[in-house]
């Protein structure tokens, strides 16, 4: 099982929400650790085991209109990518 999300492909953050839970990851207020997302308006942040740094993905309406690296501790971009692939977290 697995979550792919893409620029300009349109999620609905309630589903999402639901299927990372089904994928083993707990919604925070902020991600601090892998196995962790959050939702905040129209952006979702997912910290997932694969990478070193989480992913944020901002929302235009239902539309991906960004997804980007960004580092954990200050909150800022490290590098844009085109797509995620969010697989299960083991925690």
């Amino acid at each position: 099982k697995s979550i792919d999300i893409n620029i300009d492909s349109e999620i609905n953050l309630n589903e999402i929400s639901t299927r990372l839970v089904q994928l083993g990851y707990e919604r925070e207020k902020m991600v601090e650790e892998p196995g962790q997302f959050s939702i905040r308006g129209g952006i979702l942040d997912i910290y997932t085991l694969v990478y070193d740094n989480p992913v944020r993905i901002e929302l235009f309406g239902d539309e991906v209109d960004s997804i980007r690296f960004f580092n954990v501790e200050s909150q800022r971009s490290v590098e844009n990518i085109d797509d995620i692939t969010i697989t299960l977290s083991m925690k």
